[in-house]
């Protein structure tokens, strides 16, 4: 299914309330955020991007600040003492993108093909792209500037008002 249809977001909108029950019965250990696990920064954020019929978030980060004692996948590659932009893993504290899958419905998908070079242009995206899942679904991918960077409402925020003013937009044709 290419386009997000109501059955599909019931659907995922249940796995999105099991995973957050999920992480709340039992927290994510080592990984900074919990890889694989919804952030709770960002679940009002999704929230309101899901009540948008023609919309449905697919997956979500909030963005993190890696440290030496919560870091990413990446640092627990780098060799203890490698220099790394300037630093050592050691002292290692990079930044990681906030992230947003969406699955638009097929009129939300057309305008956004129209207006996203506006996405794009929003303070706090760092990227816009589509992908086209193994399953058939055409995703909007967005990378902001997250919690990580201090800026995970602001960026939000941006975003929420694209989507609202689409989906009201497309309510009108």
């Amino acid at each position: 299914m290419r386009y997000m249809e109501p059955a599909g977001k019931v659907q995922e909108l249940e796995a999105w309330e099991r995973a957050k029950a999920a992480r709340a019965a039992a927290p994510p250990q080592g990984f900074v955020g919990g890889h694989g696990y919804p952030d709770p920064e960002i679940y009002k954020w999704v929230d309101r991007l899901n009540q948008l019929h023609r919309l449905c978030t697919l997956q979500s980060c909030a963005g993190h600040r890696c440290t030496t004692e919560l870091h990413c996948g990446w640092c627990d590659e780098q060799p203890v003492g490698t220099a790394c932009a300037h630093k050592t893993v050691e002292d290692l504290h990079h930044l990681m993108s906030g992230q947003l899958w969406l699955w638009p419905d097929e009129k939300l998908a057309r305008y956004f093909y129209e207006h996203a070079p506006f996405l794009a242009l929003l303070p706090g995206v760092e990227k816009v792209s589509v992908l086209w899942h193994v399953e058939g679904r055409e995703i909007i991918d967005i990378q902001f500037k997250g919690a990580g960077h201090g800026a995970l409402d602001a960026s939000m925020k941006g975003i929420m008002v694209f989507f609202e003013e689409a989906s009201w937009r497309c309510n009108l044709a």
